[in-house]
Parts: structure tokens; sequence; C-alpha cells
């Protein structure tokens, strides 16, 4: 339910205008989605994963291209992630509906949708200040010990770890928010913890895409050093027409 999103970010991190009308048809595939007058009727399942992501191809398209016709859009899906966040700050699986959510925050889709919320306010798009500012403060408050938790839990320090691509993600959504001490940390960590990239929850599949993005923000070496780690991994991964398959969890 975000592979069309993904897709379109991806077409995007290209950077190269031969690119950008498929990341377009994304975009706008995503934008008719969301502007259905009958889906808040029908309810949007998983709503924080397919919002958060969403939200963040509008917003990135829309930066990349100057396509305003995805805007009236990205105002839509961030009402509604703003409406269905936690009244901790954090988001879950799915938006509360003001009755609670029927499981707890996860972190994971969280990070997406303040990234997104983030993003959005770049573009002009007015994002409620309130909702905002407890997304800012619930996700601060791990930043001293450069950690993050599954959930609503409680910060405790560890040692390196990716922690199912948590670490990376943090060094992005605080860099996005302008937190440069914060997201240089984190870049850090995620580059020294390549180690512990191979597995993760349900699949390593979010481990790989946000350590290696956060990773990026440190300084230059630490990210080739991080890298050359995976070289033999990326080997193995290569199909025999030139796609990477995002290999199973690691034993052990």
């Amino acid at each position: 339910f975000i592979g069309q999103t993904q897709s379109g970010l991806l077409w995007l991190a290209m950077g190269e205008p031969r690119y950008f009308p498929n990341a377009m048809r994304a975009a706008y595939w995503f934008a008719r989605y969301i502007t259905d007058p009958d889906l808040a009727a029908k309810g949007i399942g998983w709503g924080p994963w397919r919002c958060g992501y969403g939200a963040l191809l509008l917003a990135e398209y829309y930066q990349m291209t100057g396509d305003r016709n995805v805007l009236p859009a990205l105002s839509t899906v961030c009402a509604y992630i703003t409406r269905g966040q936690c009244s901790s700050g954090g988001w879950s699986h799915n938006f509360d509906s003001g009755h609670g959510v029927g499981y707890g925050e996860v972190n994971n889709v969280g990070m997406v949708c303040f990234m997104a919320l983030t993003v959005a306010r770049e573009c002009g798009v007015e994002v409620d200040e309130a909702a905002f500012r407890r997304a800012e403060s619930y996700f601060d408050r791990f930043a001293p010990a450069l950690t993050n938790a599954y959930g609503n839990h409680s910060v405790s320090f560890d040692s390196y770890g990716t922690k199912n691509g948590k670490i990376g993600a943090m060094a992005v959504a605080h860099g996005l928010n302008g937190r440069n001490e914060e997201s240089a940390g984190y870049a850090l960590k995620a580059a020294r913890s390549f180690n512990s990239i191979r597995s993760g929850h349900t699949g390593h599949f979010f481990n790989v895409m946000w350590t290696t993005m956060g990773a990026s923000l440190a300084p230059a070496k630490e990210y080739r050093r991080g890298f050359d780690q995976m070289g033999w991994y990326y080997s193995m991964a290569r199909t025999w027409r030139g796609g990477l398959y995002c290999q199973p969890n690691a034993a052990g």
C-alpha cells in the first residue's frame, strides 16, 4: 500500500528530468486517491502509512517540478495526518479517530508523517501548528540519547544499531527540521551501524532504505566506510537483469 508512492519518490531521487513523468504519474495517482470525495466515508486503511509517504511524494514532487496542481491534494493529506495524530504526538498503524487507535504508536511510520508535515510547510501548505509541535516534541525527546523506540516508550541509551531504519530516519527528520546537530549525530550513528542493517522487524526493507539515506548525511569518509561493508551484499542481491533483490532477514 506504499509501493506506488515510494516508487514516485525513487523516480524523483534520480534527480533527472527524464524521470519526472514517471514521478508525475505516481503523484497524480495519489492526488486523485486522497481527494476522492467518498474517501472520508470509506476510511483510509493503514492511513499513516499511505498518507505519510503520499504526502512526502507530493511535497517533494512540487519542490522539484513547481507543479502547483498537487498542492490542494497535499493540503488535504496533511489535514488527514494531523487529525489522525495520537495525543502523544506520534502516529500508529491507523489514524486515531478520537477514541484511540487500538494499537500504540509506531515510530517507523510516525517519523514519515512528521517529515511529510515538515516538507509540506516548506511548500507553503498550512499545517496545524499544534499538531506539528506535538510531533516535534515527541521525537525530540529521543535525541539526547541518539536513539529511538518502537513506539511511545521510555528513552534508554544504547550503543550502535540501526533500530530497523529508525536511526537513519531520525537523521533525515531532524535535518529537514533544521536540527543540524541532532541530525549529524544520528547520521554518524547510522553510518557506523551498517553491520546491523541486514535484519529488521517484518524484514529489513525499511532498515536498508532509511539507514543508507540517514548515513548519507554523515561525513563522506564515514558514509564510504559504512557502504564498503555492504559491497558484497549488493553484489549478491543483484539480479541477472541488473535490478536489486531485497534479501530475506539475515540469520543469527
